[in-house]
Order: structure tokens, then C-alpha cells, then sequence
């Protein structure tokens, strides 16, 4: 089908607001999970997930409430 175009899908996510001190408080979290991380004691868990929540963190951007 030459000349058409399909629509792009866009993947849904989730925006949260949260302040300067509950964004440090979850960074923290994160920060310290990350040197406990077994990905052997929990089969359920995904290493591929918990990575890219963590850049999504360190990568947060300040704004306004």
C-alpha cells in the first residue's frame, strides 16, 4: 500500500506531581535499592523496569504544581 500512512501509536504513562522533598525522599529509595538489587531472589522481578524507572527519576525535570 504505497502512500499510506499509518497512525502512530503513542505508549500511555503516568505523570505524578510530587514536591522537592517527596521527589528526594523517592531518588533516596532508589538510590539505596539499587545497591540491594537481586534480581535472583525474586524471579517476578524486572531488572529491565527498575532500570527504567530509575532514569526516569534522574532524569525528572522541575516544574510548577
Amino acid at each position: 500500500m504505497e502512500g499510506t500512512l499509518l497512525p502512530i501509536i503513542k505508549e500511555k504513562g503516568f505523570n505524578i506531581d510530587v514536591t522537592r522533598g517527596q521527589y528526594m525522599m523517592l531518588y533516596n529509595i532508589m538510590c539505596e535499592h539499587n545497591q540491594m538489587v537481586n534480581p535472583q531472589a525474586n524471579p517476578d522481578f524486572d531488572m529491565q523496569t527498575f532500570d527504567n524507572l530509575f532514569q526516569a527519576i534522574t532524569m525528572a525535570k522541575e516544574t510548577y504544581l
